[in-house]
């Protein structure tokens, strides 16, 4: 229905008062919304993710919603008394998507996963893009996984997929468009030596990797990355999402920016271990910022230095 557009705009503007419509879809109706007719003045554009732990145990979006200052907000997510580690373990091992999660079954899992990546790229990219070799861009899918959590080099990927920059460039913003996987950008501002330019890749699916470790990582970006569309969404403030790396390796996963300006770092672990001293530097060189590092650990909450604290993902999301 190529004129939906026009239909939608005249039926809004006959019954305005009579009806509210929600429109869902996915990279297609992003491309299309942009596109033809504009609706200006008569939608809001709101951003769909995968299940937050906290609407898998039934929590109001109060409880999920910042704070003013940055100190307050982390210690608002830890006041909970409870660990909800068995629905975190399902999430790692099912997804965040509700169908294979809620679900809960082995084998149903296996077979939707199995279809979701072709299915979008079959679909989704071949609908957006003049791209003719589809089956490249599922060789370079099935390359990613491996390069989740490090800052991404093109270089190294196109020797791999026998193509020149610009064109595995285009693929990976193809698989942004379509919801396949997500960028964070390093932060480059406020502290010398810092890298500037090679983004990290995760997916919003990350049953596909198969490291613990970068799974777990792309959990917790997944979680942070749908909160802060959620914050966006309900918020006057601007939220966003970055990571910290300097020229000699240091690294901190995730930089929660608040009006563009440091909000509060967080690292991603697997268990409880003390927290690494290039940590406290980058929280003090970023204006004292609270520093959080996130177990997979249940059972885990250690607060030291008012500001740094050390607790289980199933505590703080």
């Amino acid at each position: 229905m190529p004129k939906w557009k026009n239909i939608l705009k005249d039926f809004f503007d006959t019954h305005e008062k009579k009806v509210n419509f929600i429109v869902t879809g996915s990279a297609r109706l992003d491309m299309f919304r942009k596109s033809g007719d504009s609706l200006a003045g008569r939608y809001f554009f709101f951003k769909l993710n995968p299940l937050l732990l906290s609407e898998i145990k039934g929590r109001k979006i109060a409880a999920i919603k910042p704070e003013k200052e940055a100190n307050e907000t982390v210690s608002k997510f830890i006041s909970t008394m409870e660990y909800y580690q068995k629905p975190l373990e399902n999430m790692l091992k099912h997804s965040s998507f509700p169908e294979p999660l809620l679900r809960n079954n082995s084998l149903f899992s296996k077979k939707w996963h199995e279809n979701y990546f072709e299915k979008i790229v079959k679909e989704d990219i071949r609908d957006i893009s003049a791209i003719h070799q589809l089956e490249k861009v599922m060789d370079l899918l099935y390359l990613l996984p491996s390069k989740v959590g490090a800052p991404l080099s093109i270089n190294s990927l196109k020797g791999d997929l026998e193509l020149n920059f610009n064109t595995v460039r285009n693929y990976i913003n193809y698989l942004n468009m379509a919801y396949i996987l997500f960028e964070i950008s390093p932060y480059n501002k406020k502290m010398h030596r810092l890298i500037k330019k090679e983004k990290k890749i995760y997916f919003y699916n990350y049953s596909i990797i198969n490291n613990e470790a970068a799974k777990f990582e792309n959990f917790v970006a997944l979680e942070l990355k749908a909160r802060i569309d959620l914050w966006n969404d309900i918020c006057s403030d601007k939220y966003g999402l970055s990571f910290v790396r300097t020229r000699d390796g240091k690294e901190t996963d995730f930089l929660i920016l608040k009006n563009s300006q440091p909000f509060f770092l967080c690292e991603a672990k697997l268990s409880d271990t003390d927290i690494s001293s290039h940590h406290y530097l980058h929280s003090k060189h970023l204006g004292d910022i609270p520093f959080v590092q996130i177990v997979k650990e249940s059972g885990v909450l250690k607060v030291k230095q008012d500001k740094y604290y050390i607790v289980s993902a199933s505590r703080f999301f």
